[in-house]
């Protein structure tokens, strides 16, 4: 879903040159959610926030200055 709404350099133009929209996409993907039945697991909707969760955003650690610099390299 983030590729389909956020990549510029490919998805979002590939899939919009098929006549898709995000917002589409979007009421699939729920109306799949609600086809599948109740959730599972207690900790199930967290999961959908898996790469929030247990991803780093390095883009943002290198705004902050957060990064080690790279070996080798020059500044």
């Amino acid at each position: 879903m983030a590729l389909i709404k956020e990549d510029s350099q490919f998805t979002r133009d590939a899939v919009a040159k098929q006549g898709v929209k995000y917002q589409d996409i979007m009421k699939t993907v729920k109306t799949l959610r609600e086809k599948n039945g109740g959730v599972i697991s207690r900790s199930a909707e967290n999961m959908y926030d898996a790469l929030l969760k247990y991803g780093i955003d390095f883009t943002e650690q290198a705004k902050n200055g957060k990064l080690d610099p790279v070996i080798g390299r020059g500044a």
